[in-house]
């Protein structure tokens, strides 16, 4: 049975589940392995630049469209590693946020519970003291 001085309401009193330095971690891996898949691919567009010079034929349009597919498609993973690092720097942020958020209705509902508590204090000696100038009343009488 909770207090007669408790708030009427409850703060979360759990913590936001979010590891801040796994996240970083994940960050980094995220955006090393864009990088590293823009430098193989720009590699590699180098490499078939110096291959197409002088290639001609069937093949070579064969080897332009499929090649054409894979650079954009490393263009897209790329491109996708990099959103989810910002997007997993956006969930630590707002998991920061509600962290935050979470101390201060806790610090809000503790304050609450102290100033109900003297008020409730109060209101024990006030009724205490009514019981006994009734009783000396009553004796008196």
């Amino acid at each position: 049975m909770p207090n007669p001085w408790d708030p009427p309401w409850q703060a979360n009193w759990n913590n936001v589940r979010f590891d801040p330095m796994l996240a970083q971690n994940a960050i980094g891996s995220l955006l090393g392995t864009a990088a590293e898949l823009d430098a193989v691919t720009g590699e590699r567009v180098g490499l078939a630049d110096t291959a197409r010079q002088w290639w001609q034929g069937r093949y070579r349009t064969d080897f332009d469209d499929r090649f054409g597919a894979t650079t954009r498609t490393a263009a897209q993973v790329a491109a996708d590693l990099r959103q989810a690092a910002a997007n997993l720097q956006q969930a630590g942020a707002q998991a920061q946020q509600d962290q935050q958020a979470r101390l201060q209705q806790r610090d809000m509902w503790n304050q609450q519970q102290a100033a109900n508590y003297q008020q409730w204090q109060q209101q024990q000696q006030l009724q205490a003291q009514q019981a006994a100038a009734a009783a000396a009343a009553a004796a008196g009488a």
